[in-house]
């Protein structure tokens, strides 16, 4: 997810590898709500009975973008963060002849959650997305 470019060379190495019927599985940021122009929010219900609402405010999935961030707090330098869409991450296996052949979109367990962080947003929404990929034959 965070290379500068995604080129056919790793599923042609993937495709080369792999034996028969053998399958090639990623996972990934989910580039629909965890990346990009996605930001996770938190929300007080209109109602006002006090309940905090938490979502993913997206605003720009479809275009490829790329900015610096820090991913763990106190590096010493702002490291490159790249997003595409599903189909722009997908399109080289496809290329190559391969088809996807399961998806999941796994939910942070609520045991993980940190209170007053958007880690509560990602119980219900998938902050990150698994692919299963097979050579079609």
């Amino acid at each position: 997810m965070d290379m500068e470019t995604i080129r056919a060379d790793g599923a042609r190495a993937a495709s080369r590898l792999l034996r028969p019927f053998g399958r090639f599985v990623f996972s990934t940021l989910h580039p629909a709500f965890n990346s990009g122009d996605a930001r996770p929010t938190v929300e007080l219900d209109p109602e006002g009975s006090g309940t905090e609402l938490y979502s993913v405010k997206v605003s720009a999935y479809a275009r490829p973008s790329k900015g610096k961030g820090v991913a763990i707090p106190g590096q010493p330098a702002l490291q490159w963060y790249f997003h595409r869409p599903l189909w722009m991450i997908l399109a080289p296996f496809f290329e190559q002849g391969f088809a996807l052949d399961a998806l999941e979109e796994p939910l942070l367990r609520p045991e993980h959650q940190k209170p007053g962080t958007p880690s509560y947003v990602y119980t219900e929404v998938p902050g990150v997305l698994v692919a299963r990929m097979r050579r079609s034959i």
